[in-house]
């Protein structure tokens, strides 16, 4: 499909852009190198043909972006030596611009898998581990008095287990390639002149190779493999207790109160609520602008979305709103450990409620910071005029923070475990009237595009809510396990 609509049209040094084209989720620039002719024999070379070469360049939004780029071949008039005009933003014999590089080793920088980083930069596994290796770590001498031998499992060598060596701060200093003693022997007898305390689990052959080693090092034992020996010793005791008394056995069931505490659930909640929620929405992406040296997106809203509580005490708890309003996003680059989104919304909605219709006035300002390893952290800040249902002429002022883990499952499916905690306050209606709700989900997310423009989502999964609000002279706190599902259907015009 092509669209020669599209508004995106890149910069590039020494390039003339002939035209863009958008052709299934990807824009096409073709272009022409500039003419620079170099001397050769005391004169300027003659152009002897063209070559075009295809560059993979950085993604516009969620579209990739392949160049075409027309070269000149040149050949000197009186030698009939040739040569090629070159690309600054592409090293020679290579067709990803150094910009992809560049954001490459950026994401390795956070610590993402290759087949992420992959999958993120739509090119090979192969090509992200090439640059990871051509990639130049400076070396540092080991200078620590303390260390610690931690193993782990891996196949390094064929060699079942590993063994990881940290300083105080929990920094990597080594790996080694098993946990032999021959291998740890020749670490420490290398570094016997700085070592002075070695911490590790209680394995006697890590003990035995730093005694032969460093016997003037102190030895020390971390506090988690010792508590955990603690708490096998008294599973020990009660499976022997168990075993050996017949009268003991009927509390063979309860053996989690033993090693464990154990909160009984709070009688009289309500196991069986959910919030049922669901938006449609028709976005037009509007031609951006630049505020300063800032970049900002413009998006035209307009949508329905739904929302219904059910629980034994309230079963008509449902509203409906009909919005029409204006967003606009810019990226904000990197901000603590990854890129921060920050967005201005703007929306009147029609308000269609269980008690009374009405209308509100919506302002919200939004941000989003990725933090690397599918952590994310957003946070809200709402003003809402409201005239419906209990809401007459009341304003709503809400903050809220969100903070999520995302593991992707497949291409559409993810798991997502979040943690989210909300205020909000009313005005007007009576001062004293709050809400305050923390959330603890695990959700499963899908999501599709259908086409270019139409794009389908889903979330649902258990939570555990605990709120705390005020109406007037009332006030309640309750915590619950309660379901959530939303659908949500997205179109671009």
């Amino acid at each position: 499909m092509q669209n020669n609509f599209t508004t995106f049209r890149p910069e590039i040094k020494d390039v003339k852009i002939k035209k863009v084209e958008l052709i299934c989720d990807t824009y096409h620039v073709y272009g022409i190198r500039a003419d620079i002719r170099q001397n050769c024999c005391g004169r300027k070379m003659n152009i002897h043909d063209y070559r075009t070469v295809t560059i993979r360049s950085l993604s516009y939004g969620n579209r990739k972006v392949i160049l075409h780029i027309e070269k000149q071949r040149y050949v000197c008039p009186i030698c009939n030596k040739r040569t090629t005009s070159s690309i600054g933003i592409v090293d020679r014999n290579c067709s990803i611009s150094n910009e992809v590089k560049d954001e490459i080793r950026r994401k390795l920088s956070e610590m993402k898998s290759f087949t992420q980083i992959g999958r993120e930069e739509n090119t090979s596994i192969s090509t992200v581990m090439r640059i990871f290796h051509d990639i130049e770590v400076p070396h540092k001498e080991l200078d620590y008095e303390t260390v610690y031998l931690d193993e782990f499992k891996g196949n390094a060598d064929k060699e079942k287990y590993q063994l990881a060596i940290y300083d105080t701060n929990h920094i990597l200093i080594d790996i080694l390639k098993d946990r032999k003693s021959s291998t740890i022997r020749e670490f420490l007898l290398c570094h016997k002149d700085s070592i002075k305390k070695v911490g590790m689990d209680m394995f006697m052959q890590f003990r035995n190779t730093v005694y032969s080693c460093l016997p003037h090092a102190d030895i020390v034992a971390d506090k988690y493999h010792v508590i955990r020996q603690a708490n096998w010793m008294i599973r020990d005791v009660r499976i022997r207790l168990f075993n050996s008394d017949t009268k003991y056995r009927e509390y063979k069931k309860y053996w989690k109160l033993i090693e464990r505490e154990y909160h009984l659930g709070k009688k009289g909640t309500d196991s069986k609520s959910y919030v049922w929620d669901n938006e449609i929405s028709f976005v037009r992406l509007n031609k951006g602008f630049k505020i300063g040296e800032q970049s900002v997106s413009s998006r035209s809203v307009l949508g329905i979305k739904h929302n219904e509580t059910d629980t034994k005490l309230l079963k008509s708890d449902a509203d409906y709103k009909f919005y029409v309003g204006q967003r606009l996003s810019a990226f904000f680059g990197n901000i603590g450990m990854g890129g921060t989104y920050g967005e201005l919304e703007l929306s009147l909605n029609g308000v269609k409620g269980s008690v009374r219709n009405g209308y509100s006035i919506l302002t919200a300002l939004k941000s989003s910071s990725t933090l690397g390893y599918g952590f994310q952290w957003s946070n809200t800040f709402e003003n809402e005029y409201m005239d419906y249902n209990n809401y007459k002429g009341a304003i709503r002022s809400k903050v809220e923070s969100l903070f999520r883990w995302t593991y992707e499952l497949g291409r559409n499916w993810a798991f997502s475990p979040e943690i989210s905690v909300k205020a909000e306050k009313y005005f007007s209606i009576d001062e004293k009237n709050y809400t305050f709700e923390a959330v603890v989900a695990p959700y499963i997310m899908y999501s599709q595009n259908v086409t270019d423009k139409f794009r389908v989502y889903a979330k649902v999964g258990p939570a555990y809510r605990v709120d705390k609000s005020r109406y007037g002279e009332t006030s309640e706190r309750r915590s619950k396990f309660a379901g959530y599902a939303k659908l949500g259907i997205e179109y671009i015009f």
